[in-house]
């Protein structure tokens, strides 16, 4: 994976899921995959450890903007407030970049900044919206785009970005807890309890030390909410209940 000094390094992803009224650690995962993207699977993990059978919030970062997550988070009641990504390639001009184009829900096409359709163009598959002539005689072609004509490709889940989008403009002040709930207990693994590595190699024993992690992370949080004396009498009731079962 990539590092934030241009290099490279042996890695793996640690994906968690915290709750947000105790920052307590739901689910816990660890892939080789160096991308969030295609991570849907702890949402669902989450759904089954719960026993949740309502619908529920998940707040996540834009590396979990993905079309079919989104989708599949939808189908299975899962309410999603993602942020989106920043566009790939930018116009020379900020304000012609790509989130300044509308797209029109039931013409499949998008509006530009400054009135223009671009209409689907060729086949299906390839779902491009472009407008040659209208770019041709544009003033500000230059600001746009610095190639022929500006273009777009639809995704088949254009409508899901649409009500992602309008449910993250919603609830701005909800998504700005995400990073104090998520990034707690990884923040307090890593510089607290001295977790910035790993001390084993391959992935089935990094997930291993993970969960003891974790599991060292959230007791100690149970420990602060309820506090010594009542997890030692929560520990005893326990070993009692074991004696005489």
């Amino acid at each position: 994976m990539g590092n934030n000094r241009g290099g490279v390094e042996v890695s793996y992803n640690v994906q968690s899921a915290v709750d947000a009224k105790h920052c307590l650690a739901v689910e816990v995962q660890v892939t080789n995959n160096p991308y969030d993207r295609g991570q849907r699977v702890m949402s669902k993990r989450v759904k089954k450890r719960l026993k949740i059978k309502r619908s529920f919030t998940v707040l996540a970062d834009k590396g979990y903007y993905n079309g079919e997550d989104l989708f599949r988070c939808k189908k299975n009641k899962i309410v999603t407030i993602v942020a989106r990504q920043k566009a790939g390639r930018e116009a020379p001009d900020k304000d012609y970049n790509a989130d300044k184009f509308i797209y029109v829900e039931g013409k499949d096409c998008y509006t530009c900044p400054l009135g223009q359709v671009l209409k689907r163009t060729g086949t299906r598959a390839s779902r491009a919206c472009q407008n040659k002539k209208a770019c041709e005689k544009c003033a500000e072609k230059t600001k746009c785009t610095t190639g022929v004509a500006k273009r777009f490709s639809v995704s088949h889940f254009q409508n899901v970005f649409i009500e992602t989008d309008k449910r993250l403009a919603d609830n701005l002040d909800l998504y700005r807890r995400r990073q104090m709930i998520v990034e707690h207990p990884l923040g307090t693994i890593k510089r607290s309890m001295n977790g910035y590595y790993f001390l084993l190699r391959t992935i089935k024993k990094v997930r291993g030390e993970v969960a003891l992690l974790f599991f060292a992370y959230n007791l100690k949080r149970v420990q602060n909410i309820l506090g010594q004396q009542e997890l030692s009498l929560f520990s005893f009731r326990g070993k009692m209940a074991t004696d005489f079962a």
